[in-house]
């Protein structure tokens, strides 16, 4: 008699932006967590993918969302920290071509003064709302 056990957790898509068909971020929920994953921009060459878990529930996702398009409602423009668990995140906010756009930067030395980054593909209002499952 063979047994097989093994530990599986729950996973959902939330949502996915993938321009021309081309994977650029997405966000998948587990059970306690939410893993957010982009394809790092700095790379032309190769896909090196991302990941940062926030934890938490549907209420956080919820309230990181409201403060995102809080920031394109009132265009403001910057850089703000988070912490995604251990990780150090920030959400770089910026007008390309006139346009709001977010872009996700997680920091490689764990340290939020640091200058290397991973960073996403910049997102527009949509693209957010496509992100969080919300249109």
């Amino acid at each position: 008699m063979l047994l097989l056990a093994f530990s599986a957790t729950a996973q959902t898509e939330v949502g996915k932006v993938a321009p021309l068909g081309s994977f650029a971020i997405s966000i998948q929920k587990f059970d306690t967590y939410y893993l957010f994953k982009f394809k790092d921009s700095r790379y032309t060459t190769k896909t090196e993918i991302v990941e940062c878990k926030l934890e938490g529930n549907e209420a956080d996702l919820q309230k990181l969302y409201d403060q995102i398009v809080e920031k394109f409602e009132t265009k403001s423009t910057g850089e703000f920290d988070m912490k995604f668990g251990d990780e150090d995140v920030k959400l770089n906010f910026e007008k390309n071509m006139g346009v709001m756009s977010l872009q996700f930067q997680k920091y490689i030395a764990k340290d939020i003064d640091a200058k290397v980054t991973q960073t996403s593909t910049y997102l527009t209002r949509k693209q957010v709302d496509k992100l969080f499952g919300k249109k």
